[in-house]
């Protein structure tokens, strides 16, 4: 396991697989994130960007709440409550709850897109038996 804390002033970040806690903050630039599985319990993992959108993807045993705030569009695989907030930037909040509840994720952009997305976690399937093989008959 391993945490992480990016920062850049206006460049993209993307990590894929993270283990352990993430940390990161960009101004301009836009915030792309594949959680390899559950969230450290009693964690709090932040993703902010001033203007770009945010992507981040998931299981379902993430065991985290997700909050998240933008001023643009929420896009969610999830169950998400919204609550708009007129007159503030970011103008409305979002909040979703993916497994247990045992960490904390915060998604920010004051005008960026933010997207949850569900990922699969791919298992392989067990080998098929393969075919018998038959000899001929035939004696020497």
């Amino acid at each position: 396991m391993s945490d992480m804390d990016l920062v850049s002033t206006a460049g993209n970040i993307a990590a894929r697989g993270t283990v352990g806690t993430i940390q990161a903050e960009t101004g301009e630039g836009s915030i792309e994130i594949s959680f390899a599985d559950t969230a450290p319990a009693g964690s709090r993992q932040r993703l902010a960007t001033r203007t770009g959108s945010i992507v981040v993807g998931v299981t379902d045993q993430l065991d985290a709440r997700v909050r998240m705030a933008t001023s643009a569009m929420f896009s969610s695989d999830y169950s998400i409550q919204v609550e708009r907030h007129d007159g503030e930037e970011p103008n409305k909040t979002a909040h979703a709850v993916i497994g247990t509840p045992n960490a904390d994720v915060l998604l920010e952009s004051r005008r960026g897109e933010i997207r949850l997305q569900r990922r699969v976690v791919y298992r392989p399937t067990p080998e098929e038996p393969s075919p018998q093989t038959s000899e001929s008959e035939s004696t020497p």
